[in-house]
């Protein structure tokens, strides 16, 4: 894959590399990607982290958002308690080989 200056790689530059280096249809090299990435994620939120070797570590973060909003009946500010957000984030690196 080329090297850009962009922050992350996205999903079909993934697929073409894969289609390219495996000689597959792009179809096919999406349904692989599906197939790693539906379990790898469903078992993150579920355990709380999931180490794929060589590729790196997949952690779950949570976070309790707050919202204020007006409180009408006492003419003040209240707080709101939001359900938690989950998001999977890719904890270590991939280790990149030559060739």
């Amino acid at each position: 894959m080329d090297e850009g200056n962009s922050s992350f790689v996205k999903i079909p530059q993934i697929v073409s590399h894969f289609a390219g280096k495996f000689e597959l249809a792009k179809k096919a090299a999406t349904g692989i990607i599906d197939e790693v990435a539906i379990p790898a994620v469903s078992e993150t939120q579920k355990i709380g982290s999931l180490t794929l070797p060589g590729i790196g570590k997949l952690v779950l973060v949570r976070r309790l958002i707050n919202r204020k909003n007006l409180d009408p009946s006492a003419f003040g500010q209240m707080i709101i308690i939001a359900s938690t957000e989950g998001n999977v984030v890719i904890l270590g690196m991939m280790k990149i080989r030559s060739g």
